[in-house]
């Protein structure tokens, strides 16, 4: 599925990349996407919530912080919708990586 406008509007109604602890809803969930990586659904202790964590990578730095005392709530995959606004020289970023793909 292509992103668009309306989905962008979809998921904003639907409060996701919002919330703290288990009220948090992730922008982007594991079922939403094929990947061809592995891909995990872990619950949480801090935020009695299931997580939606993309690679070993998000997984290794869940368990980090899910065991830190420092931190107190943990939010994967939250929207950065601002992106382009906050960064002075745009024009270099490589953001293809993070745009939906069609194969």
């Amino acid at each position: 599925m292509a992103w668009t406008k309306a989905k962008l509007d979809r998921y904003i109604k639907e409060c996701r990349g919002q919330g703290e602890g288990a009220n948090y809803i992730p922008w982007v969930k594991i079922n939403e996407f094929s990947s061809k990586g592995r891909a995990t659904r872990i619950h949480g202790i801090k935020t009695n919530r299931i997580h939606h964590l993309h690679s070993d990578n998000q997984l290794r730095a869940f368990l980090l912080f899910e065991w830190s005392d420092k931190i107190i709530d943990i939010r994967e995959s939250y929207p950065l919708l601002d992106l382009r606004e906050v960064v002075d020289k745009n024009e270099d970023l490589k953001l293809d990586k993070y745009m939906d793909r069609l194969y």
